[in-house]
């Protein structure tokens, strides 16, 4: 079983097509990360005009957790697209080719076929999602630091203290892995 696995994961990562979703999930995270670095304090001042007259709000508001917030509010239905399109292949892709035909000639069921695709797809989002963490929640506290974040919702106001983030942000990133493994 580890045999095919491997195989499997040998297809998809030589597959050019593989790395785009490593490629457009680093350049939208960079290019949020530029846009909110030149011109952050500006968006910021403008969201948080009303409530400064109500509220004295001190510190560093504009940081990198709200900005890892902001990404991943963007890349929420980009994320299952760039995982479909490499776990879809793996079986279409190959049927489409006809080789596998020549898959089910070998000594290993259509089961064991099945999960061994469905494994290395599983290795592959969990690869791709660990990427976006690196990326959103990583590089975005180097740039930016950290701090506590401020969700405007419609109808209230989130505060969340920087100490309580970490685990809140791993805990999406694994819901994140969970739900995209449905995909």
């Amino acid at each position: 079983m580890l045999q095919l696995i491997y195989v499997e994961l040998m297809k998809i990562f030589t597959k050019p097509r593989s790395y785009i979703g490593f490629l457009s999930i680093t350049a939208v995270i960079l290019l949020i990360q530029f846009a909110i670095w030149v011109d952050g304090r500006n968006y910021i001042d403008f969201i948080m005009q009303t409530m400064r007259q109500s509220f004295d709000i001190s510190g560093n508001i504009l940081n990198g957790n709200l900005v890892c917030f902001i990404i991943l509010q963007t890349l929420i239905m980009q994320m299952p697209l760039m995982v479909a399109l490499v776990t879809g292949d793996q079986i279409s892709g190959e049927a489409a080719s006809g080789t596998i035909r020549l898959l089910a000639t070998k000594p290993y069921s259509r089961s064991q076929i099945l999960a061994a695709k469905y494994f290395a797809g599983a290795i592959y989002t969990v690869a791709l999602v660990l990427w976006l963490g690196i990326l959103a929640l990583g590089v975005s506290r180097l740039i930016f630091g950290h701090g506590d974040i401020i969700v405007l919702k419609t109808d209230s106001l989130v505060i969340v203290r920087d100490a309580d983030l970490l685990w809140r942000f791993f805990g999406a990133f694994f819901i994140a892995v969970v739900s995209l493994l449905l995909v």
